[in-house]
């Protein structure tokens, strides 16, 4: 037992997780929309696309508490101080609780009224109800992290294949799109129940349902700050890439998106890639820092830099030997897109890698204010100079507008670190 207590410790089993979550996640992303495209359509495939994006906001119900409070329980266990983080972890499912239960009334309240009868708006309610449950799904998976245990990732992972798996039949014998968001909801009750029956021994459920309002303000006001910056990189992405997708849609034109899409996806595997190792290490590098632990994190540190020089490295070129094939197969009607610029948006998502290392270091033990805050300004910044610079240089230059990001950042990243990583020789 003490070795699998280790390995959790070290990162390895939440690394193996995370790179087969990201392999499952690859194929089921291209065979599901392949399938539903195939039997519904490219307009109604639209429409399932649409309803998915309008309640994305819903991803951001957890209020970055999973990233910021997690941290802050593993501190504490490293203090010998575990009965205070678990009475945090109660204070932070009392609070996800309250939120779903005041998500999923407002959906009652509305189906009531008769809002969301037709089509598209019972599609968006059940897909709204999968989203709040999904929450309840990742706050258990968090709960285990902050114990330093990969079973609530591995409950994660069984639910995103489970789910995938009810599209897949579901698209294959031609369920409308209703009835395929009621099956997530299905599939993800099952798992948020089996989630929360792993961890009874990690929190008292007792508690967790025992109503006390000045515990949830408490909570609120202890944490709210640490876990909205936390928000700042998915909230960047979405005003970066969303955003470029809606400017460059409506002046430029569709067909430029569509390529830029294709582009994003097809060098992505690199983002996904260094975002599976960093994440996967990131519970093992808070416990090291709190504890103090100094030979350990150099142990973490040289661990990961090596798997992602390797990693990295091999994935490169895997791309460049295979870039005739994606060409073939991804830009076949494909007009502004060659080689050269493909190669140039691969170094620019590679020029992400160093910033968001160091960036770890920051994010595990909730020193991230002033990252997290320049992550945003550099979004901003990045998504308003991108229209003119594509004016001038069409795809290489939104490559060349998400670099001006990573240079922002990456001084910020590493002056910051360098504190942190205490006996840092770098």
């Amino acid at each position: 037992m003490k070795k699998i207590s280790d390995k959790y410790k070290s990162g390895e089993a939440f690394i193996i997780l995370r790179l087969f979550y990201i392999a499952v996640m690859i194929i089921f992303q291209i065979v599901i929309p392949v399938l539903l495209i195939g039997n519904f359509g490219l307009s109604n495939y639209g429409k399932w696309v649409f309803a998915f994006s309008a309640v994305s906001f819903l991803n951001f119900m957890d209020f970055g508490f999973y990233n910021s409070v997690v941290n802050e329980v593993i501190a504490l266990r490293a203090a010998k101080k575990s009965s205070q983080g678990q009475e945090i972890l109660e204070s932070m499912s009392k609070f996800i609780m309250v939120v779903a239960l005041f998500f999923l009334a407002i959906i009652i309240i509305l189906r009531l009224i008769g809002i969301g009868k037709g089509q598209n708006g019972s599609l968006i309610l059940w897909l709204a109800v999968a989203a709040i449950i999904q929450i309840i799904i990742r706050m258990n998976e968090a709960i285990s992290r902050a114990n330093l245990s990969a079973n609530g990732f591995m409950i994660l992972l069984i639910s995103y294949i489970s789910e995938s798996c009810c599209l897949v039949i579901g698209a294959i014998n031609n369920m409308n799109f209703v009835n395929l968001a009621i099956l997530l909801v299905i599939s993800r009750i099952f798992y948020s129940i089996l989630g929360t029956y792993f961890n009874r021994a990690r929190i008292s459920l007792f508690r967790v349902l025992r109503v006390n309002t000045c515990e949830y303000l408490t909570f609120v006001r202890n944490n709210l700050k640490k876990g909205v910056l936390f928000l700042a990189v998915p909230i960047g992405n979405l005003l970066l890439f969303d955003g470029s997708n809606i400017i460059l849609g409506t002046f430029v034109s569709k067909e430029f998106v569509a390529e830029l899409s294709i582009l994003r996806i097809s060098t992505g595997i690199i983002r996904q890639f260094s975002s599976a190792v960093l994440t996967s290490y990131s519970p093992a590098i808070s416990h090291a820092i709190f504890s103090r632990d100094q030979d350990n994190l150099d142990k973490l540190r040289k661990r990961m830099r090596f798997i992602l020089i390797l990693g990295i490295s091999l994935l490169s070129i895997g791309l460049l030997i295979a870039v005739q094939f994606i060409f073939e197969h991804l830009f076949v009607n494909a007009s502004l897109t060659t080689i050269p610029v493909f190669i140039i948006f691969l170094s620019s998502v590679i020029l992400d890698v160093p910033w968001n290392f160091r960036a770890t270091f920051l994010f595990a033990v909730n020193e991230h204010a002033e990252i997290a805050k320049k992550y945003m300004i550099s979004s901003i910044i990045a998504l308003i100079v991108m229209y003119p610079l594509v004016a001038n240089l069409g795809l290489i230059g939104v490559a060349v507008s998400f670099s001006i990001q990573d240079f922002m950042l990456t001084r910020t990243a590493f002056r910051s670190s360098a504190k942190i990583m205490y006996n840092d020789k770098e």
